[in-house]
């Protein structure tokens, strides 16, 4: 605990805890820690260090980038919480707990984490890493609670992301630049609920929002939408299978989710240090639709997975479980890929790929290896897709449409090499309708130098 009126001051600070039985870690009000001016830190993840915290409470303020992963999954229930800001009556209420960094403050809990409204911050980058987050109005996480399908967790809506983003530049402290949110069981959409970062302008606050997590899930009815408005959302997983469903909890829902960006990507984010031998698998489950908008482009960097399904069936021995529902729609102008990087896309339902520009408004892309494989009922293609010297693989288990702004690319492309110049060769496009047929509209353009590969049932 930091008393009121008590500062610490120092290039990091971390307070650590490994209590179970109660307690945690608390900030009066009046008290806080501030990094400013107080020099570099001796190591950070800049230097290729990962912060694993187990089931250790964690508050961290560091001069440096600190990689925070989500905390271990507890071995009992958690009890206590970090409290930044509290209040009693022995100190004077009305002043603010601060924490002030030049480089990360990052929060490791499977507890509850309660920031005050008075409580004040700045600083480049803010971690929270949790064992879930769940996105909701209050009313209806109350009332989830009360059914018991509230999963432990970060309680986050709106009003709660608005603090969140405010910051607070006093003393010199640099504006926010991204929000990092870890969760180790999920991400948890309950009824209609809007995340986002977007200013008066139109204009998001942020340069990334970063999602680490295996999975979101979705608790709503036909007509809830759960939204996330920002600038670049990058979504990585993690090393942990995300949990079972609960019933009538997340996961079991039939609403719509969107993401509204100007760009999406599925892999590490900037300045993270990646797992050469861990493919991250992503799944969205309890949603009927997903439509993912991306101004400029959607891409990946790493090797990993996105499977979107509105429910999951019982187990059957011998075969796992089984998937049904959920549509997919990616609006964008491109679809890509960073050099040597893996996804494969698969969803329940159809799958709708549009958005797509002409001519000298088309974008593009010389980034060479991407691979990327995409899996629905029906497949319709109105948009470029562009991995030169890549593998692109659309499978249809009825039809397979190319619209007239259909634009696969998998061509090779000039490389220099000192003096020299050299080129790559083409790529490959395998184009699959297992169901009914495969058949495309006029003005598609399928470029590759390497191998076209058409079948239809």
């Amino acid at each position: 605990m930091i008393r009121s009126g008590a500062i610490l001051q120092s290039p990091e600070v971390f307070l650590i805890t490994a209590e179970r039985s109660g307690g945690g870690i608390s900030i009066e009000a009046g008290g806080g820690i501030n990094t400013l001016g107080q020099g570099a830190v001796a190591f950070d993840s800049l230097d290729g260090y990962v912060y694993r915290t187990n089931e250790m409470d964690v508050l961290a303020v560091s001069n440096g980038w600190l990689d925070m992963q989500a905390p271990a999954a507890p071995t009992t229930a958690p009890v206590g919480k970090i409290d930044i800001g509290a209040c009693t009556l022995s100190i004077d209420c009305i002043r603010s707990a601060e924490l002030y960094s030049e480089g990360t403050i990052a929060i490791a809990t499977n507890k509850q984490i309660e920031l005050a409204e008075s409580a004040r911050y700045g600083t480049r980058n803010l971690s929270l890493a949790v064992g879930g987050v769940n996105i909701g109005t209050q009313e209806v996480l109350a009332a989830a609670q009360l059914r018991g399908v509230l999963p432990t967790g970060l309680t986050l809506n709106q009003d709660v992301l608005n603090r969140l983003l405010q910051g607070d530049q006093q003393y010199g402290a640099p504006a926010l630049e991204s929000l990092i949110l870890t969760a180790r069981n999920g991400l948890n959409f309950f009824e209609t609920a809007t995340l986002s970062t977007l200013g008066a302008d139109g204009v998001s606050s942020l340069q990334n929002l970063v999602l680490n997590t295996p999975a979101i899930f979705g608790y709503g009815a036909a007509d809830d939408v759960a939204l996330i408005q920002t600038g670049n959302l990058i979504w990585n997983g993690t090393d942990v299978a995300p949990p079972a469903p609960l019933v009538t909890g997340p996961g079991t829902g039939s609403g719509i989710f969107k993401v509204q960006a100007d760009t999406i990507e599925f892999g590490y984010a900037d300045r993270t240090q990646p797992d050469p031998l861990v493919e991250h698998d992503r799944l969205m489950l309890g949603f009927a639709q997903v439509d993912l908008t991306a101004r400029e482009r959607v891409t990946s960097n790493h090797t990993g997975s996105l499977s979107v399904y509105q429910s999951r069936d019982e187990h059957v021995v011998g075969e796992g479980f089984a998937y049904q529902g959920g549509n997919l729609s990616i609006h964008s102008p491109l679809i890509s890929s960073e050099a040597a990087a893996i996804l494969a896309i698969t969803a329940g339902g159809d799958v709708v790929l549009d958005g797509g520009l002409t001519g000298a408004q088309r974008p593009g892309s010389d980034v060479l290896g991407g691979t990327l494989a995409i899996t629905g009922r029906n497949l319709f293609v109105d948009t470029a897709m562009v991995l030169p010297s890549g593998s692109l693989s659309l499978t249809a288990q009825d039809d397979l449409q190319l619209g007239d702004l259909a634009y696969l690319d998998v061509s090779g492309r000039t490389v220099p090499m000192f003096d020299q110049t050299q080129y790559s060769w083409g790529g490959e496009v395998s184009l699959d309708s297992l169901g009914v047929a495969l058949f495309s509209r006029q003005a598609q353009r399928l470029t590759s130098r390497l191998r076209i590969m058409l079948q239809a049932a």
